[in-house]
């Protein structure tokens, strides 16, 4: 239970009945003043390439602060004397503090890097880039990550107090370097307060670092006046924008773990400034340096926003909730006007680079197909009225130049499918590992594939077409062809699904599909199979002459046979099959009334049932807001502004963007509300009585 019997002492004595005497026992040793700098030793296996222990480098002080026991961090800190630094700087590094889930760079080999190419996977993205150590001691993935150092515990334990204890016998270069104290992660005391969700460390700690710059900016002023400039820079450490070794700043992190309320809180309270305020509304501004990383990027003007977004694996807030499908942000109306406004700004980049290219390639398809079916026809049906024998048209040149052109689309189709795949949408990047399901999964990787699946298949059937055209193979060339028609017009629905009418439709038909159609599509094959075993015994004892004699379709043959006339049956070719039923099979009371039972099941019970979840689904997705819309309207808008970030001169608009800011009309909340109320009673109080003074 510790690497010292001192250890023993403030671990059990904390639940005792007679807690606070041991401590103060132990606290008249005066051999503890030496003991304070003890901490546990690795007890993991020897050999380990690696710590794996489960309390390494805990101290007393570690102890005191995850009990919340102020008067015995007290007397440690009085203790420690001018050793208080080298207290504060131990690091619990067991596994016992860390999170479920430690990430550590991965050597990536060049096979798996040209596989992940062509599974479009981002090589960067946190669950390739490194291999996951799961930790079998902690028992949350976020809230069990106490950050090693005192002061980060403290910060998990949300307690102010012994923040204040802390800092009040530190002078203030010693607090910074306390405050911008980083753990192995990257993560600094605000980062574990954001994973906590303590707002009032937040508050503690930004203020801090405010009063810790103001005091530095005043020593700078004396020492300009003394002449006795050190040279040191003014807010060297901004632990608001310190990124972790995955990139993430304390206020991302927040977004990164689905926290809601730390979000906004932050957003409230720390980013958001008033501009005006009047009666009952205010108008607002919040600064986009963190929320959206393209309206700022290349700003020259501000030193601050560039170096922020200098770290290679950074993503801002709407990367992350994007990347992640976060769902619990849809809402966020700070998400929503970041969506509106890059819509915006990109829509005229979606309809004259995507849209009417398609539209254009459109149009050619349909024109080639026309000039193909016209030569089909002329040579197959000539004016004599006779057809002059095989299908077969040799195309002239009109023809082959509208296929030197929709070959160059098709390979650009070809590339933009291959591109907007998402093949890692099997991990579901919003949702937990114990939420995962395996057709869960694979139905949102066909759904979210579905624009790239349909690019590719309408390229590579045109293409096809285009070769069995040159070979003289003019059958399956029509067959091609059809095929790519279908194909093009279901991509131009996808291709406008940025529209939100278009895209909203396209959506509720994908749910519908995916879900409703597909349960009663294995409701209605297992009532098929049971239908077609029992009619199919009907006929067993039946000659084959006198069925073959009633209609030109065995259904005797095999059971398969049996199935497509119940499919045909279900469709509404019913006269047939019931005279055959009633005429040749061996029991024909029984096998009529399984066909009536089955026109009932199959064309009123489960046609109906159909229509009623079509029609519920149809009215919640209409009532509520389509969040896969929005997520993959997002997306788009990131491709785009990427385009524009990567081609300047071909989007000049990009460098004219200088939305740093949103800004916002909105009604000032009725806590607030009252404060001012109060006071302006108050004031008008004291004007009153001044008045009545004089």
């Amino acid at each position: 239970m510790g690497e010292h019997p001192v250890h023993l002492v403030f671990l059990l004595a904390y639940g005792h009945p007679n807690q606070r005497r041991i401590m103060d026992q132990a606290f008249n040793f005066d051999e503890l003043t030496a003991l304070l700098e003890c901490c546990y030793e690795h007890d993991g296996p020897r050999g380990q390439p690696q710590d794996l222990g489960i309390y390494t480098g805990e101290s007393i002080l570690h102890i005191c602060i995850a009990n919340n026991d102020c008067k015995s961090i007290d007397g440690i800190l009085k203790k420690a004397g001018d050793k208080l630094e080298i207290l504060l700087g131990l690091k619990a590094t067991g596994l016992f503090f860390q999170p479920l889930v430690m990430r550590k760079k991965a050597q990536i080999t060049t096979f798996q890097r040209w596989m992940l190419g062509i599974l479009g996977i981002d090589r960067s993205h946190e669950d390739y880039g490194c291999d996951a150590i799961v930790n079998i001691h902690s028992y949350s993935q976020s809230f069990a990550y106490f950050g090693e150092f005192p002061l980060s515990f403290a910060a998990s334990q949300g307690n102010v107090e012994i923040c204040n204890k802390i800092f009040a016998r530190l002078s203030n270069d010693v607090q910074w370097r306390v405050l911008t104290q980083v753990d192995s992660s990257g993560n600094n005391a605000l980062h574990i307060a954001v994973l906590h969700g303590h707002e009032d460390m937040i508050d503690f700690l930004l203020k801090k670092e405010h009063e810790l710059k103001e005091a530095e900016k005043e020593k700078e002023k004396q020492e300009k006046l003394n002449s006795t400039n050190t040279g040191r820079e003014v807010g060297v450490a901004e632990i608001g924008q310190n990124h972790d070794q995955q990139g993430y700043t304390p206020f991302t992190l927040a977004v990164r773990h689905g926290q809601v309320r730390t979000y906004q809180y932050i957003v409230d309270q720390h980013m958001k400034k008033t501009e005006w305020r009047f009666g009952a509304k205010r108008y607002t501004k919040v600064s986009c340096e963190q929320l959206d990383n393209y309206g700022v990027k290349n700003s020259s003007d501000d030193k601050e926003v560039s170096s922020l977004h200098q770290h290679d694996k950074w993503k801002s807030v709407f990367e992350i909730i994007v990347n992640f499908e976060l769902a619990e942000f849809c809402d966020d109306h700070v998400f929503e006007e970041l969506l509106t406004n890059k819509w915006k700004s990109c829509r005229h980049i979606f309809f004259f680079f995507v849209l009417l290219p398609y539209i254009i390639y459109l149009a050619l398809f349909c024109y080639l197909l026309h000039l193909r079916t016209s030569a089909f026809r002329s040579n197959f049906f000539p004016l004599s009225g006779a057809p002059i024998g095989d299908v077969s048209s040799i195309p002239d040149a009109q023809t082959r130049i509208v296929s030197i052109i929709l070959v160059f689309f098709s390979v650009c189709l070809l590339v933009y499918g291959l591109s907007s795949r998402r093949l890692d949408s099997l991990l579901l990047r919003g949702a937990k590992p114990k939420e995962r399901k395996l057709l869960q999964c694979l139905s949102q990787l066909l759904q979210k594939n579905m624009l790239s699946l349909l690019c590719i298949l309408t390229a590579t059937t045109v293409l096809t077409s285009f070769g069995l055209q040159e070979v003289g193979n003019y059958k399956v060339e029509l067959s091609f062809l059809s095929l790519a028609a279908l194909f093009s017009f279901l991509t131009l629905l996808y291709v406008a699904i940025p529209y939100h009418p278009v895209g909203k439709l396209v959506m509720i038909m994908e749910d519908i599909m995916f879900q409703d159609v597909l349960i009663c599509l294995i409701v209605y094959l297992i009532f098929m199979f049971g239908f077609t075993a029992a009619i199919y015994l009907m006929f067993q004892n039946s000659s084959s002459w006198q069925l073959r004699y009633s209609t030109d379709f065995d259904y005797t043959r095999n059971p398969l046979a049996t199935a497509w006339a119940l499919v045909w049956n279900s469709l509404g070719d019913a006269y047939m099959y019931f005279h055959v039923l009633a005429l040749h099979s061996q029991d024909r009371n029984l096998a009529v009334t399984l066909e009536v039972i089955w026109v009932i099941l199959s064309r009123i019970l489960i046609m109906n049932l159909l229509i009623a979840m079509m029609n519920s689904r149809y009215k919640r997705d209409c009532e509520g807001k389509n969040r896969r819309w929005v997520f993959h309207r997002a997306r788009m808008m990131l491709m785009y502004e990427r385009w524009r970030v990567a081609s300047p001169r071909l989007f000049p608009g990009h460098k004219d963007r200088k939305d740093k800011f949103l800004y916002r009309l909105e009604e000032i909340p009725r806590e607030s509300r009252d404060v001012f109320k109060c006071v302006h009673d108050a004031a008008k109080s004291i004007s009153s009585e001044s008045r009545h003074a004089g």
